[in-house]
């Protein structure tokens, strides 16, 4: 497999733009294409269990779920499988300013930036408002994968915070490390329960996850070599090219 991924979430694409890019990418022969569809900036496709993913989270520019499955059949009609991202439990303001019981903001922010957020990784509510997202969403990406991000989460933005403190202590979990592992197998068990193969960042498999987490090396080939030790299936995109 070969593609690229184009960041809807920071800046949202019209329908007619992803598929000219589409074409491009049949007449090149690429056939992946993996859509960044949530982030700080935007919830960038309609849900209908959550709407204030939309109506708060996306500034109105979001896709219609009959829009991804009419960009979804076109890409198919072409060649090009559509992989969906959604990034969690970091790069998840707007999913926290749509539902803020979700999340947590750093105690600390760094100016001019804002503080950080994240999804509370001690929070049942956020296991199942993601398993009910994901039971939603993955449907309407008919592939394989479902792809959840797990990059980058600050080192502020859990580490103060003394709910999270105390459920690491009752978890066993000693560093943030090992709450994003324990957050990352939650989420990689329902994508499973979901009939797709999860992929995330290289970050996501710092701990253990299940064989069949497929891990994607943006950073350097270290990454690349660590995952593939573990036995995961990785994409290396340290580059500027998807691939594995």
């Amino acid at each position: 497999m070969r593609g690229l991924m184009l960041d809807t979430a920071r800046h949202f694409l019209e329908i007619r733009t992803l598929e000219r890019q589409i074409d491009a990418m049949e007449r090149v022969k690429l056939n992946v294409l993996h859509l960044h569809l949530s982030d700080d900036q935007g919830f960038r496709v309609e849900s209908k269990r959550f709407p204030r993913l939309n109506s708060v989270g996306s500034h109105g520019q979001f896709y219609t779920q009959d829009e991804i499955r009419r960009l979804v059949a076109y890409a198919a009609d072409r060649g090009v499988l559509i992989v969906p991202e959604f990034d969690v439990p970091g790069h998840s303001r707007a999913m926290v300013e749509a539902y803020p019981q979700l999340g947590v903001v750093a105690a600390r922010s760094r100016p001019p930036f804002p503080a950080d957020v994240a999804l509370n990784p001690a929070s049942a509510e956020v296991y199942d408002f993601l398993g009910k997202l994901i039971d939603e969403l993955a449907p309407l990406f008919p592939g394989p994968y479902f792809h959840i991000g797990g990059d980058e989460v600050s080192d502020s933005v859990w580490a103060d915070n003394a709910d999270i403190a105390a459920w690491m202590q009752r978890e066993g979990l000693h560093s943030k490390q090992d709450a994003e592992g324990y957050f990352s197998r939650r989420v990689v068990e329902r994508v499973l329960r979901a009939g797709k193969t999860p992929i995330g960042w290289e970050e996501y498999a710092a701990t253990a996850l299940p064989r069949e987490a497929i891990v994607q090396a943006w950073q350097s080939s270290n990454a690349t070599a660590g995952a593939t030790a573990r036995g995961h299936r990785t994409i290396v995109s340290a580059g500027s090219i998807w691939t594995f």
